[in-house]
């Protein structure tokens, strides 16, 4: 076996699945209704555990699309010539998505160093000195030490 054999649960070289791609389910639903009545359609399915288990992908769109016709003598008129709705699901698997050690260490490492410059570039600016400075000036006037006296 080469390591370029693909295997047909590997979907992560298939950029996106479609129906030229993969198979699809058409349902059709067809009503009779008088034309002062509403109509509420619910479409259910199942996506087995054990399926998404056995296929190797990072995401995964799933695609349901849903539109409306109506017959030519049809009375009742939409607003848009053929309504169609998308509804998507995106699933990832989370085992594909682990941040490796060596990032961690290496951004924790980053962080630390870029924090020491800091305070390095604000220690030679004088930063931490005023406050050094007034510290020292309140204790001397809190002794009862003038500013001619110093």
């Amino acid at each position: 076996m080469t390591p370029s054999h693909v295997f047909p649960e590997d979907l992560s070289h298939v950029p996106q699945l479609n129906h030229s791609n993969s198979m699809t389910l058409p349902m059709q639903c067809r009503l009779t209704l008088p034309a002062y009545r509403e109509v509420r359609v619910t479409v259910r399915g199942r996506l087995h555990l054990q399926a998404l288990f056995a296929v190797k992908f990072k995401t995964l769109e799933l695609v349901t699309a849903a539109s409306i016709e109506l017959s030519p003598s049809s009375p009742v008129f939409l607003h848009e010539e053929r309504p169609t709705r998308h509804i998507i699901l995106e699933m990832r698997k989370e085992e594909d998505y682990k941040i490796p050690i060596w990032i961690i260490v290496g951004s924790t490492l980053g962080g630390l160093l870029l924090l020491a410059l800091l305070i390095l570039a604000l220690w030679k600016l004088g930063f931490f000195n005023r406050q050094k400075q007034r510290e020292e000036e309140e204790e001397q006037v809190a002794n009862g030490k003038t500013p001619e006296e110093r």
